[in-house]
């Protein structure tokens, strides 16, 4: 059992890796702003200003709006690796003329077994950049929340002078 759990690990690890890469072509520029942030907020004691909770605001959606873009950019290509990945059992199926139907079948899975992994590749990044984007929205939703209760204390304070 342990060589099978060794073999999974170390083949996931090649995968993992791979589908990081295309995920990193399509989202390098928000993760590194979001990043940014981050640090920002980790290391900044006084609260952000609302011009500057603005202009994250307005960059953050900048880059939502280019995401989303991607996003269905690389959902054509997972598209296409999955075409190809069924074109190519298909005809390995069809040209494998013995066996049952199982021995054709498993000898079409084994032949387009890379096609297969790449599909996986891109359903996987495709995923990525999807959560990726709903995180980013969130985000969004959340900045504009904290500019409005600023702004409705701000106003607050006004009235009681």
């Amino acid at each position: 059992m342990q060589k099978t759990i060794d073999k999974v690990e170390s083949q996931s690890v090649e995968l993992e890796q791979i589908v990081l890469k295309v995920v990193e072509k399509y989202c390098d520029t928000i993760d590194s702003y979001v990043e940014n942030i981050r640090n920002v907020l980790d290391t900044e004691v006084n609260d952000l200003s609302i011009q500057d909770l603005n202009r994250i605001l307005i960059k953050i959606t900048t880059y939502s709006y280019f995401l989303s873009t991607r996003q269905e950019i690389l959902g054509i290509r997972r598209d296409v690796a999955d075409i190809v990945h069924k074109e190519k059992f298909n005809n390995a199926y069809i040209n494998t003329t013995t066996g049952t139907v199982a021995n054709k079948t498993a000898k079409a899975e084994e032949f387009s077994k890379e096609e297969e992994v790449v599909a996986l590749v891109y359903d996987r990044a495709y995923k990525i950049i999807k959560m990726k984007n709903d995180a980013v929205c969130r985000l969004i939703d959340s900045i504009k929340k904290i500019v409005s209760s600023r702004l409705a204390e701000m106003q607050l304070a006004q009235r009681e002078v």
